[in-house]
């Protein structure tokens, strides 16, 4: 259990500021030898897993387990909110005016523009409002809104963050008055190792904050007189017609679906989908759908290349991770964006995980990162 080890930690670490309802041993004084150093400071002990999972909250030290509160309830609650409109338009270049003009009289800003999709970050004040005024722009053809409460996770990985700044403080202490070499080659061996686990921390609570003070709005733009790219009949599988960039379309198996993170990614651990995303709105999301007719992942990607092409994707980028096969497509009007496919069969079923990247840069920042992060997918049956 990941809690179990973070007890742990609290205990071996003396942090009577985290956990004063444990007995926590002290140190002894470094002139100890490196043995009893080495248990001490254990991987075990100190390694505990970083990704938060909602399941496993009640076993931590900063959750009531008498109550089976996640939180505390002085502490403010926290809401990621993000929206969805498809709205018909008399003109596209008008209601992108439109959108600019609403985007800077709420102070926020358009996070991406391709085609005929703009992505809109604003200040947190009142999501319905700038809902409707958004809904103005055009005659509203679809609304969806998501709401996660991202408390819990925040509160964790803030204790998790004290924990190893604790933790960083106490060794930083033993390196300054123990003269044994061999311990202080292990003391630095663990400054490091718990250094690289607070940037972490750190990234992932800004990433938190950052969609929790703006509102993510996807406004998709259907003009009255739309020019067709090609005269290609649509996709026969209906999962591929439906398949969008920007907004999640395949609803099933979120919760079978497993992944080691990038660090700038922050899963929505309670959504029912397996969703997670990053500061600049990039969104990684996983979901299935029959496979039927029964192929392999390089068929269905030769079907999904087929219909994506006439629609004004390019082809850029293909390979394997792990036992994911994957494309990813650019779309350049009017602002390049980019947009991974990779597809894994099993049985019956077909898995589909998608990344969108909203702009160039997102796309060259998370792109590495994404593809190692593939290669630990896995699905529970």
């Amino acid at each position: 259990m990941k809690h179990t080890r973070l007890i742990c930690a609290l205990a071996i670490l003396s942090m009577a500021c985290t956990a004063q309802r444990y007995h926590a041993p002290a140190y002894r004084t470094p002139a100890s030898d490196f043995e009893s150093l080495n248990a001490k400071m254990s991987e075990e002990a100190l390694n505990y897993e970083m990704e938060y999972d909602a399941d496993d909250s009640a076993s931590s030290p900063q959750y009531d387990a008498g109550t089976g509160s996640a939180m505390p309830p002085q502490v403010k609650t926290m809401m990621v909110y993000s929206g969805y409109l498809r709205l018909r338009v008399t003109r596209l270049l008008d209601a992108v005016d439109e959108i600019i003009r609403i985007v800077n009289e709420r102070d926020g800003y358009i996070e991406s523009l391709s085609g005929n999709v703009a992505i809109v970050r604003i200040p947190a004040t009142d999501f319905d409002a700038v809902m409707e005024a958004f809904a103005q722009v055009g005659t509203q053809l679809e609304r969806t809104v998501q709401a996660a409460d991202v408390s819990a996770e925040y509160f964790d990985l803030s204790a998790r963050l004290h924990v190893y700044e604790a933790a960083k403080e106490r060794l930083l202490h033993l390196l300054e008055t123990t003269k044994d070499i061999k311990e202080r080659l292990y003391i630095l061996q663990e400054l490091k190792r718990i250094s690289s686990q607070i940037e972490t921390l750190q990234a992932r609570l800004t990433t938190l904050k950052n969609l929790v003070d703006y509102y993510t709005i996807t406004l998709e733009l259907e003009p009255i007189v739309s020019p067709q790219i090609s005269e290609a009949p649509p996709s026969p599988f209906a999962w591929i017609r439906h398949l969008k960039a920007h907004q999640t379309t395949l609803d099933e198996g979120g919760k079978s679906v497993s992944m080691t993170l990038p660090t700038q990614f922050v899963r929505f651990a309670k959504s029912k989908h397996f969703r997670a995303q990053t500061a600049d709105t990039t969104m990684l999301r996983a979901g299935r759908t029959a496979n039927d007719p029964q192929g392999t992942p390089s068929w269905w990607l030769c079907a999904l290349h087929h219909d994506l092409s006439e629609r004004g994707e390019i082809l850029e980028a293909e390979g394997t991770a792990g036992v994911l096969h994957w494309h990813v497509y650019r779309n350049d009007a009017p602002q390049p964006r980019h947009w991974l496919v990779a597809l894994y069969t099993q049985g019956r079923h077909l898995w589909v995980v998608e990344v969108f990247y909203p702009t160039t840069e997102a796309y060259e920042a998370h792109h590495e990162s994404v593809l190692r992060a593939l290669q630990t997918f896995q699905v529970t049956p």
